[in-house]
This record gives structure tokens, sequence and C-alpha cells, in this order.
């Protein structure tokens, strides 16, 4: 393989492939290859990654992982520098504590939390409270018509609505739930009969919902019943 070293331009010589790096040590199918703007990393014969003539970094094979040593956090940066010299971007961040994920937002020179995701599971996010609080998700939730046929107009995670006759419906679920410890919220905009909206039997596959109205104990079947299962 030749080889040209100038004093202006630097070395130069050809620019290898991945079966046969330019760049190479003792390993000779592991280095770094050339092509038109593009500098190669090979290991084991394959191209891994690839800077490209726009400056980005492709990963073609295997993971992308960012490493902290022992007891330091690793952080992914993404800068969209503004010409204010804040370093304007984002930050993933894997805290070197608790091992807490944690996506942070610099507009002022200093990142703040925006949003994490904890190793216990609970996700967490700040949408205009201030500060990063747990969010508590909900985990079913229905919009359907309770007179004549019942009648699903739009659902989450709910497989059907059950007729348990006047002014009784099972709300089931697609997917059970972890207990039967959920808040249920109900709403009905059938004013006309002055409607009571309530829940009992509390179970992980369904729930039962009731209406009637608030002038006497009579089961009333109503339109539209609202239902949304939080936990």
């Amino acid at each position: 393989m030749a080889l040209t070293l100038d004093g202006d331009n630097g070395v130069s010589g050809v620019n290898g492939s991945a079966g046969t790096p330019a760049l190479q040590g003792t390993d000779t199918n592991t280095g770094i290859s050339f092509g038109t703007d593009t500098v190669n990393l090979v290991t084991g014969g394959t191209n891994r990654a690839t800077v490209d003539s726009s400056g980005r970094l492709l990963v073609s094979s295997g993971d992308l992982r960012v490493t902290g040593t022992e007891g330091v956090s690793a952080s992914l940066y993404l800068i969209a520098d503004q010409g204010d010299d804040n370093g304007d971007g984002w930050r993933l961040n894997s805290n070197q504590d608790d091992n807490d994920l944690t996506i942070s937002t610099n507009t002022t020179g200093s990142y703040v939390d925006q949003v994490g995701i904890l190793t216990s599971g609970d996700f967490r996010f700040n949408s205009g409270f201030g500060s990063v609080a747990t969010a508590y998700g909900v985990r079913a939730w229905v919009n359907f018509n309770g007179t004549g046929t019942v009648a699903i107009r739009a659902s989450g995670n709910v497989s059907s609505i059950s007729d348990q006759g006047t002014g009784s419906y099972n709300v089931n679920f697609a997917n059970n739930l972890v207990d039967d410890d959920y808040c249920v919220s109900l709403m009905s905009s059938d004013g006309d009969n002055g409607l009571f909206l309530y829940a009992t039997s509390y179970n992980t596959d369904h729930v039962n919902v009731g209406t009637r109205t608030s002038r006497t104990t009579d089961k009333v079947d109503a339109n539209p019943v609202c239902v949304a299962i939080i936990r």
C-alpha cells in the first residue's frame, strides 16, 4: 500500500474497505476506512459507524452506548445553539446515584429537569406545574350510549359494556388492572333526568357503574355516560 507524505497536506494513501481498512493495527479487518467525504469505523470486517459528508454520525451495526465511569452519571447532549452562548439544548441523563433517567432543557445557561423515569417505573414530568412530579395515568376510559342497545362511542382499554339492567352497566377492561384500588370518575350531560352517577363492584377486570335520578332512587338509562379509571 503506497503512502504519500506531504508537508502541507499530511499523509494520504488508499481509502480501504470494511474487509481491509486503510488504517489498522495487527488486526487486519479492524480500523478506519474512507469514502467520498466519509469516514468509517470498522471492527471485524464490518462498518460499525460512519461520519458522512453532512457531519452525521450513523451507527449501522450494534448499539450506541453512552457509559459513565463508576460514580459518574452518563449523559447525552443535543445542543442547538441560538447564538447567545447559553448552549441551548437537551440533556438525557442516567443518574449515578439511583440510575433514574431524566430529560432536561437548557435555555438560560443551566439545565432544568423536565421529564423523568424512575427505576421504580414511575413517570414524572413538568407540564406547567413548576416542578417535576409523578404523573398518575388514566388506565381506562369510555364514552358510551346507555340507552336502548348500549353502544361505545370511543374508549381506551375498554373491551365492552355489559348492560346489567336499567341504569346499570359493567365497564369491562381490555387489560386487567393491577388491583381494585383505583378511582372512578363519572360524568353525563343527560341533564333532563337530574342524574346521580355512582360506581360499585370494583374488580380488576371490570367495574359496575350506575345512573339514577337525583329526585328519587329510581334507576334510569342515560346518554352519554363517561367513565375514567385513574390509578
